[in-house]
């Protein structure tokens, strides 16, 4: 039986039905990041695309020279590849930092608060603290206090935007448009490195577009210093020849995304590590090349130890025994949060305590984050499904070192990763190694034989167009009506407009039941913050009415 004769009608079918019916995006995308009108958009945009699959099966002849004809339409690679990686970022730069000029200063992410009111407090020679309490609950005797659960790149690199272009909400947006506008650059160079030009233009393209990638340079976060700092570490190791500037450069992009996310130290070693050992297949070159990098990388932490050394005690510091205790603490999770007199368990003192439970809620988590890749993190399951098939056919386009060692970088994410908590953000550093293994199964989709037997290379470029115009409509949508979206952040944006400003409260110590790092944020970092709590001497006792052991005057 001829496939087309089952094709072609199910794809008339599949347009009638969201043409007639819009809201069935929203029925099967169950989750509220798509709004009903977003969903009734994408339905519009089913349709019309599932028509033009139907008409491209219909007149394959024709649909096949189209499809032959903008493969021939892709530019030739110029002489210079600075030219290319220019304009790849000049266009993202200019349409990036235009849309970002409508973000207003109600729209914040709670965690960015936090990173932005440490950068103002290090701006102020304040040093690397915090007024607000809420993630490293530990017991403080005085606010501010040291933060020991950030990674210290971000605020500094705010701080650093305030000297330069003075303090202020859009200096700092400026920073992750910055970041945003390169990746696509950094894209096409890496994936040139691994598989051309072609590929490598496809890859840019994709990234530019990426809803995820594009939209996050909206707001202050971590996720795409470290995506971008993960791609450059991957060129830098994919272009290793034992030179001394290869030693350099993967010491410092190793430092840059520690730096940025503490969760580099578990992971990247362990990548250069493996590649090393599949170029050199001896256990004595492989330890050389790892010893050298990770000399380098501990020189430019160096500082950063030196300050963990006298504040905590020990050269490393990370939020891993909070998220630990987070998840599988004796009691939940909300308690742990308000009580500052929870000490967190270490990972290794858990597994010895209750291992049952480790196993029980690992399985859990890495469950959550495998049903979460398919549309948070891929964006789009097309380019999901397409990855899949990356996977099988990666051989016509990779080295087996270069594929081997990124699938060894997924699987050591989600191996790390399922000891936290199942966010979609957190995964995020890996949409590049995704968008690789994506075209890897598009281009091999396109250059099957049955594709060219079926007429259907027509198909896989509209499968791509269709990624860029749902995701050109969720861009769309992700910079409307901002003034009246946050995480929060619109609440006490308004609440510190009409009530603590006019009041004058701005100086003092509140305590919230949640997002304590606005409050911080929209004081210009006056305000000391605190969760709301049982222990209430405790509280007394930060907010400096009680000394240890005496009981204050009403």
């Amino acid at each position: 039986m001829d496939v087309k004769l089952i094709a072609i009608p199910l794809f008339v079918l599949v347009s009638i039905l969201f043409l007639l019916y819009p809201e069935t995006s929203n029925s099967i995308i169950s989750t509220d990041l798509l709004t009903r009108e977003m969903g009734t958009v994408i339905s519009y945009i089913v349709s019309f695309f599932a028509f033009l699959s139907a008409l491209s099966l219909a007149f394959p002849r024709e649909a096949a020279l189209l499809a032959d004809a903008l493969l021939r339409r892709v530019p030739s690679e110029p002489k210079s590849i600075i030219t290319i990686l220019a304009v790849i970022f000049i266009l993202n730069f200019a349409a990036k930092f235009a849309l970002g000029l409508a973000v207003p200063e109600s729209f914040y992410y709670h965690d960015g608060a936090h990173y932005s009111s440490i950068g103002m407090h290090i701006y102020r020679g304040e040093g690397f603290v915090s007024n607000s309490l809420q993630l490293v609950l530990l017991p403080k005797d005085t606010i501010p206090f040291n933060e020991t659960s950030r990674a210290p790149l971000v605020p500094y690199l705010i701080a650093a935007s305030y000297r330069i272009a003075g303090a202020s909400f859009f200096t700092e947006r400026f920073i992750f448009v910055l970041f945003s506008s390169l990746i696509p650059a950094a894209g096409y160079a890496l994936f040139r490195k691994i598989s051309g030009h072609k590929l490598g233009l496809a890859g840019a393209l994709l990234l530019s577009f990426n809803w995820i990638v594009f939209t996050y340079s909206r707001v202050v976060h971590t996720e795409l210093p470290f995506m971008l700092f993960g791609m450059l570490y991957l060129f830098a190791l994919f272009d290793f020849r034992a030179r001394p500037r290869d030693y350099l450069l993967l010491g410092l992009f190793t430092a840059l995304s520690y730096l940025t996310r503490y969760q580099a130290l578990y992971i990247l070693p362990l990548v250069a590590a493996f590649y090393f050992w599949m170029q050199e297949r001896t256990v004595k070159a492989t330890a050389k090349h790892i010893a050298l990098v990770m000399i380098i990388f501990l020189a430019f932490i160096s500082p950063w130890m030196l300050w963990n050394i006298q504040v905590t005690g020990g050269p490393f510091s990370d939020d891993l025994s909070y998220l630990i205790v987070g998840a599988y603490g004796d009691r939940d999770f909300s308690h742990y949060v308000y009580s500052l007199d929870t000490v967190p368990e270490t990972l290794f003192g858990l597994l010895a305590s209750n291992p049952l439970l480790v196993a029980d809620e690992y399985a859990s988590t890495f469950a959550g984050y495998v049903a979460l890749t398919p549309l948070l993190v891929f964006e789009n399951p097309l380019l999901f499904a397409a990855a899949l098939l990356g996977l099988w056919k990666w051989k016509g386009f990779a080295k087996s070192s270069h594929a081997y060692t990124m699938i060894l970088l997924v699987t050591l994410t989600f191996a790390f990763l399922s000891f936290t908590l199942p966010v979609a953000r957190y995964m995020y550093q890996l949409i590049p190694v995704y968008t690789l293994f994506s075209l890897f199964g598009l281009i091999a989709l396109y250059n099957a034989k049955i594709t060219g037997k079926l007429g259907a290379k027509m198909l896989v470029w509209l499968a791509v167009l269709f990624v860029l115009v749902v995701n050109v409509a969720l861009i769309s949508f992700a910079y409307q009506n901002l003034g009246s979206k946050g995480e929060s952040s619109l609440g006490t944006f308004t609440l510190f407009k009409e009530f603590i400003e006019p009041n004058n409260l701005t100086n003092s110590t509140f305590m919230v039941d949640s997002f304590p790092y606005f409050y911080e944020y929209y004081s210009g970092t006056r305000m000391k913050v605190i969760p709301l709590l049982h222990e209430q001497k405790r509280f007394l006792r930060l907010c400096g009415k009680v000394r240890r052991g005496v009981r204050s005057s009403p």
